[in-house]
């Protein structure tokens, strides 16, 4: 997922941090669960300070970086250290895309184009703390993904924000 992201987002000039790559992350697997009852990763997330995290992200992003998979540059964003991910020119995403169905794949590039860039990373921040799985948590445990079933204010922005919408319509068609 995190290749697929990161490549996704390059192709279309955007760049993704950090915090941003775990609530890319977060929403795909998120919106899958509403779809499926099941997370595409089938990661454990906990509240933390920045957001959603996936319980392995540090390891899983050490692998990636020492496997050559992905590359991390270190920038300054408001006095503080922070990582930019661009995707490595050797990886093949044909095969990433591969080793997950096409429906995945279309909700990870779904999610993609609609938060890429930096310039949405206030508006992903503040939505990933505003609705059930975050408000129900406490601090560094785990997210229940449950909760968003029940969330109407978060199904009703998700909708608003053609994320919804946009999948209904892929059953549609697939079906």
């Amino acid at each position: 997922m995190i290749i697929l992201i990161v490549d996704h987002c390059y192709r279309q000039n955007n760049m993704v941090d950090r915090s941003s790559l775990n609530r890319f992350l977060f929403f795909s697997d998120l919106i899958w669960f509403l779809r499926t009852g099941k997370t595409i990763s089938e990661v454990t997330y906990k509240k933390e300070e920045y957001g959603p995290t996936p319980i392995n992200m540090r390891k899983v992003r050490s692998d990636l970086l020492t496997l050559s998979l992905l590359k991390e540059e270190m920038y300054n964003r408001y006095g503080y250290p922070n990582y930019l991910y661009t995707p490595s020119l050797s990886v093949s995403i044909e095969k990433v895309e591969i080793m997950l169905s096409p429906d995945k794949v279309g909700v990870i590039r779904l999610v993609s184009n609609r938060f890429g860039g930096l310039k949405n990373a206030t508006m992903l921040f503040s939505a990933s703390h505003r609705y059930g799985p975050w408000k129900s948590a406490n601090w560094h445990d785990n997210l229940d993904f449950r909760n968003a079933k029940t969330d109407l204010e978060l199904l009703d922005w998700l909708e608003l924000e053609g994320l919804l919408t946009q999948l209904s319509s892929d059953k549609k068609e697939t079906k």
